[in-house]
C-alpha cells in the first residue's frame, strides 16, 4: 500500500499575481502526500495577498500565510523556517513554477530507499506560459563533485525549489543556527554535503518557469546568464571565507578532519603563503570546471578570496 508522507513546504511570495495561483494549485495536488503549505508574503505591492487570503480561506486546514514587510528573499525563507511547524519532511518553492504531481513523492520516496537526510533534482525550463524549452537544469556531475569531494563549501549551491529535507536535518539547522545573509538554497546543501547523506535526482519532476522577473533570471538567456554566473562567481570569491567560518562555529565537531583543514584556512582572510599553495594544489578542492577552476586558484593565489 502506498504511504501517505506528511510534508511541509515552504515558499515566500514577493509580487507573484501573476504565476502564483498555478504554483499554489500544483503543490495541493500533490498525491500522496499529507500537505501543511506555509507562505510569507515579503509585502507585495500587488495582488499576491489577496490572492494568498482566498487560498488560505479556501483550505484553512492546509495554507498558513504570513504577513511580513518587504526584508528579501533570503530573511524571508529564514523567518519561515523558524516559524515551521514539526513534520516529517520540508520542502521548498518557488512562487512561479509549476510542480509534477508527484515531485514530493518521489522525493521522499528516494530519501526513504537511501537513507538520505538532503534531496535535490533537475528542473525543466518552460517559458513564462508553460512551453518546454526542450532544456532541463540536469548536472548530475557537478552535484557529485560537490558532494563528494572536500570541496563542498565551493558549491553554487542547488536549486532550492527542489530541495526536500528530513525532520532530523531540518532540526540540526534550526539548533546550529540559521544565518539569513545565505539563501537558503545555499547554506542548507552547504552544511547537508558536509554532514549527511545527500542525494541529486537528474530526472526533473517539476516546470521552472523562465521569465525576465524571475529571482534567478532568464536561464535561456544565455548572455545574461553568463553574465549572472560570473559575478555570482566574483562575489562567491569575498563570501567563501565567511561561509567557511560560519560553517566552523557551527558544525566543527561533525567535520572530518581534512574538511576542518581546508575551512580553517579559507577562513583565515590573511593567509600565509604556505596555506594558499595548500589550497592550490589539493587536487580534492576545487570548482567545478577547469575554466572556473583556473580562475578560483588564481585567486587564492594573488587574491584575497
Amino acid at each position: 500500500m502506498r504511504k501517505n508522507y506528511k510534508c511541509v513546504v515552504l515558499m515566500s511570495a514577493y509580487n507573484g499575481e501573476c504565476y502564483i495561483e498555478k504554483q499554489i494549485d500544483s503543490i495541493l495536488f500533490q498525491k500522496g502526500i499529507e500537505l501543511k503549505l506555509m507562505i510569507r508574503d515579503d509585502g507585495s505591492k500587488d495582488r499576491t495577498p489577496q490572492i494568498l487570503k482566498r487560498y488560505e480561506k479556501r483550505y484553512p486546514d492546509i495554507i498558513q500565510v504570513f504577513y511580513g514587510e518587504n526584508v528579501g528573499i533570503h530573511k524571508s525563507f529564514a523567518a519561515l523556517m523558524q516559524n515551521t511547524v514539526s513534520s516529517e519532511y520540508i520542502a521548498f518553492a518557488d512562487q512561479d513554477d509549476v510542480w509534477d504531481e508527484d515531485k514530493l513523492y518521489i522525493g521522499i520516496s528516494k530519501l526513504n530507499k537511501f537513507s538520505a537526510d538532503f534531496y535535490s533534482s533537475a528542473s525543466r525550463l518552460v517559458d513564462k506560459e508553460l512551453n518546454y524549452y526542450g532544456k532541463t537544469t540536469s548536472s548530475p556531475k557537478l552535484h557529485r563533485h560537490y558532494m563528494m569531494t572536500k570541496s563542498s563549501l565551493l558549491t553554487p549551491g542547488t536549486q532550492g525549489c527542489t530541495i526536500v529535507i528530513t525532520k532530523k536535518l531540518f532540526q540540526s539547522l534550526l539548533e546550529k543556527g540559521i544565518p539569513d545573509y545565505y539563501g537558503h538554497d545555499t547554506w542548507i546543501p552547504v552544511a547537508a554535503y558536509y554532514t549527511c547523506n545527500c542525494l541529486y535526482d537528474k530526472k526533473p519532476h517539476m516546470s521552472y518557469r523562465q521569465h525576465d522577473n524571475s529571482w534567478t533570471g532568464n536561464r535561456t538567456n544565455r548572455v545574461c546568464q553568463l553574465k549572472r554566473e560570473f559575478l555570482f562567481f566574483i562575489a562567491g570569491m569575498d563570501r567563501y571565507a565567511k561561509l567557511a567560518k560560519d560553517i566552523l562555529e557551527r558544525y566543527s565537531a561533525e567535520l572530518s578532519w581534512e574538511d576542518k583543514k581546508v575551512l580553517v584556512i579559507m577562513s583565515d582572510r590573511n593567509r600565509t603563503i604556505k596555506n594558499k599553495f595548500i589550497l592550490c594544489f589539493d587536487h580534492e578542492f576545487r570548482k567545478y570546471g577547469k575554466l572556473q577552476n583556473l580562475f578560483f586558484k588564481a585567486f587564492i593565489l594573488f587574491g584575497k578570496a
